[in-house]
């Protein structure tokens, strides 16, 4: 506490009372929370991972939500005195929330081992309080390998930091003050009612980690994208589920719902999402639709197809045409917050297979057609006879797919190749399509009709090319002749 003496003042002006109520309300909490997670890191590898960063983070995000507080009409009440005492409460309550809404993290996502082996019972005692006990100098971290967040877990370790007689004062002359808060701390907020104190612990939350990721990176240049997002990224697709701006199986609903799970069309339901969070003031949303869906499939919020894809393409029964979208991982991850979930459709979404033959797409459902080949040269003399060629069956414009074409054709004279066969399909640069601006299109249209390998990397990947690194996309294998 000494170290971030600075910090604590700037929380004390900023939360206006006078000391002793400061001390009585504020300071003895945040004392308590200290104690408990001792000089515990936030995180193994990413932000606030240095020792004692959970209370700093703690601490910044009691700075920020208070701050926040301002913005925010936090009483409906309309006799004065009232008012003035439930904003009182709502502010404690908001900074309590704020102190306490991390401090799942020591009962979910590591463990505490001494030199001799004993393990800190977390749901028992501070960690401070152990050490003493024990007289441990030395302890040891280990962290659960990619644990999900149980954030309810929290609320076992914030009731040894928050005493009850602070409930009882928050509670006098309300019903809602408590609730609101020990909602933000276990992350169970109501998708249908107003949570203030949650919208403004969840919006401060994100900007100090924001803030962190970029200290980070200008020390060490490795901020981690992304790390911080899937809780803010659910709670807003189920929000716009719950409030009836995304419904299943309609027209214009963004969900369809089948026998073979929940999708939803991408990109228009990411576009939802940005603008959600960015009217909530959410800090370090991504922008990019293809980004939003690398981090919810890397969360296992959304499934890859057998080839990896995350977005795919659906047939929606009545639809014009295919319909781009993702697919949740489990139908209920949305339709959990309904209280009357719609039934699945009995047709499946996803296209069937098509016919099995070396000439069928992974797109089409159609028998290909291998559209004619021009050639800039006669192809030159190989040691086998393998030839490479474009399968396209329509779904690629005529002046596109020939371009397409002649670019996968030039794999047939090695001393003018334009691209490079892969083990996941041949990969091109972006330069063999021509100008910046064509190479843009070109990955779009690659991109919508389902025809390009899509990694962690996004749309376009980096590889070694003609002896120097370049950026292109891989065309998938499935669609070229001549690969195994």
């Amino acid at each position: 506490m000494r170290s971030n003496q600075s910090l604590l003042e700037r929380i004390r002006v900023t939360y206006a009372s006078s000391d002793d109520e400061f001390e009585r309300d504020v300071l003895s909490v945040l004392r308590s929370v200290i104690a408990y997670t001792h000089l515990l890191p936030a995180t193994p590898d990413n932000y606030f991972s240095q020792a004692g960063g959970l209370a700093r983070m703690a601490m910044e995000t009691t700075l920020f939500a208070l701050q926040g507080a301002d913005a925010h009409i936090l009483s409906t009440a309309s006799v004065p005195g009232v008012r003035r005492a439930q904003e009182r409460q709502l502010l404690l309550a908001t900074a309590i929330a704020a102190m306490t809404a991390e401090l799942h993290r020591p009962v979910t996502h590591l463990v505490v081992v001494s030199q001799a082996g004993d393990e800190w019972p977390a749901y028992l005692m501070p960690l401070s309080a152990w050490v003493a006990e024990r007289g441990v100098d030395r302890y040891f971290v280990r962290w659960y390998p990619k644990r999900s967040e149980a954030r309810a877990a929290g609320l076992f370790a914030a009731r040894q930091v928050v005493p009850p007689q602070l409930l009882a004062r928050l509670s006098e002359g309300n019903n809602f003050v408590v609730p609101w808060m020990l909602s933000a701390i276990g992350g169970l907020p109501s998708h249908r009612e107003q949570n203030i104190v949650d919208r403004i612990v969840r919006a401060a939350t994100a900007v100090v980690i924001e803030r962190d990721l970029a200290r980070t990176a200008s020390r060490y240049g490795r901020p981690i994208l992304g790390a911080h997002l899937e809780r803010y990224l659910v709670d807003a697709m189920q929000r716009l589920t719950a409030l009836g701006q995304w419904r299943a199986n309609c027209d214009r609903g963004h969900l369809w719902f089948g026998a073979d799970g929940l999708f939803l069309a991408w990109p228009e339901g990411a576009e939802d999402v940005i603008a959600l969070l960015e009217k909530e003031r959410v800090s370090g949303v991504p922008r990019s639709p293809d980004t939003i869906a690398q981090v919810l499939a890397d969360a296992g919020v959304l499934a890859r197809s057998d080839s990896g894809q995350v977005v795919q393409r659906i047939e929606p029964p009545g639809a014009h045409r295919p319909v781009s979208s993702v697919r949740l991982s489990s139908p209920w991850i949305l339709l959990g917050v309904l209280d009357e979930p719609p039934r699945p459709m009995p047709q499946k979404l996803l296209p069937e297979p098509a016919a099995t033959q070396p000439s069928s797409t992974p797109f089409g459902g159609q028998e290909a057609q291998q559209l004619p080949l021009v050639s800039g040269a006669a192809p030159a003399q190989q040691s086998s006879s393998v030839r490479f060629a474009l399968r396209d069956n329509g779904v690629f414009r005529h002046e596109f797919g020939q371009r397409l074409a002649r670019i996968v054709d030039s794999l047939n004279d090695p001393s003018t190749a334009a691209c490079c066969t892969t083990p996941s399909g041949v990969f091109i640069p972006l330069t063999a399509f021509g100008s910046e601006h064509k190479a843009s299109e070109a990955v779009s249209l690659l991109y919508d009709a389902g025809a390009i390998v899509v990694s962690k990397q996004g749309r376009t990947v980096e590889q070694q090319f003609n002896g120097a690194t370049v950026r292109g996309v891989v065309l998938r294998k499935e669609l070229v002749e001549g690969l195994a």
